[in-house]
């Protein structure tokens, strides 16, 4: 995997990519989209504050897959949010080259949007 910019990569056909989604404090309330053009084995759901899955690029080369990860911070009764809550998220492929850290901080609902191309004629 090659990082083209902030949401686009660059992929081998047939490449592992796995995705974590990680909360630093409760409650966790990111979810992350269906694939167009691939399918999740798993779809990351929360297990505490993190989520990991992945899935594999398709075969044929300049084929497309994209996602959204939703990310949403809830206050407190005050309407604050803990000191440097965010949600940590890393896109890694398999072979590991590039890895893609991507940090969302509070507060609103924010979402991050991410395409991946298949290398190759």
């Amino acid at each position: 995997m090659k990082i083209v910019d902030g949401g686009t990569f660059t992929v081998a056909p047939g490449e592992i990519i796995n995705v974590t989604v990680q909360k630093s404090a409760a409650p966790y309330q990111a979810s992350v989209s269906d694939l167009i053009g691939a399918a999740w084995a798993p779809k990351p759901a929360p297990n505490g504050l993190v989520a990991r899955g992945s899935f594999t690029s398709p075969a044929a080369a300049q084929s497309t897959v994209s996602m959204a990860i939703d990310c949403d911070f809830i206050p407190d009764a005050t309407g604050s949010f803990p000191p440097g809550d965010r949600y940590d998220i890393t896109i890694q492929g398999n072979p590991a080259e590039d890895t893609r850290f991507s940090t969302v901080f509070a507060p609103g609902l924010q979402s991050r949007a991410f395409l991946f191309r298949t290398g190759g004629v």
